[in-house]
């Protein structure tokens, strides 16, 4: 009986099928204007608002993305915590509390706006000052405002160069597929927790127990 037990056991453990997930805090940094709530917006539920209140401090929302996976008895998740960080300079100095513990940043400027691609060295090198764990993506947004040929010809500053970079337009989606590749793949294996999709070896015992009508399996 013990035998037999045991080898239901192993089958079930042999079939199981398993979910990874991994919990990520991703803050949005950037100048006012650039189009970080719009960005977040489209990350949440693939949508374009032309208006929008200023972001106040942060605002937070979550989004769940699944991971392409080749092993079909296996499903990736990450959780996405996003914190969209106001760019005013009158709440400047409030957006740092947010970098705790985050394990990516998307940099954000407007794509023609040298100005914006300046700022987007000073909140990289804050950021290096107070969370260097942090990974880093710079996004240059409204892709749809400027042509093609003057997208590709933006100079990447010294500082920024060697960084992940994407253009993206938050109002028609361009680039949002590139966007979230790169955040997955800066999602290291040893941030997925594996949680079990059923409990099969549960089951058994359980079944088990109420053929032999007592606590014995013997």
């Amino acid at each position: 009986m013990i035998v037999k037990l045991l080898q239901e056991i192993q089958v079930a453990q042999n079939t199981e099928e398993y979910d990874m997930e991994a919990t990520i805090k991703v803050v949005l940094l950037g100048d006012s204007s650039v189009g970080k709530t719009s960005i977040v917006t489209r990350l949440k539920s693939g949508k374009f608002l032309a208006k929008h209140a200023a972001t106040i401090g942060a605002a937070f929302i979550t989004k769940t993305i699944e991971v392409p996976s080749n092993d079909s008895s296996t499903e990736k998740r990450i959780h996405m915590e996003i914190w969209d960080t106001a760019g005013q300079e009158r709440y400047k100095s409030l957006v740092p509390m947010y970098y705790r513990d985050a394990n990516i940043a998307l940099i954000v400027f407007e794509l023609g706006d040298v100005s914006s691609l300046q700022c987007a060295k000073t909140w990289f090198q804050d950021l290096q000052d107070r969370a260097q764990g942090t990974q880093v993506i710079i996004v240059g947004n409204k892709y749809d405002l400027v042509c093609e040929e003057h997208s590709g010809e933006v100079t990447i500053p010294a500082e920024l160069q060697g960084l992940p970079y994407v253009a993206v337009s938050a109002k028609t989606g361009y680039n949002f597929d590139t966007l979230n590749k790169i955040i997955i793949s800066l999602v290291p294996e040893s941030q997925f927790k594996t949680l079990s999709k059923n409990n099969e070896q549960g089951n058994i015992l359980e079944i088990n127990k109420k053929k032999s009508g007592s606590g014995c399996i013997c």
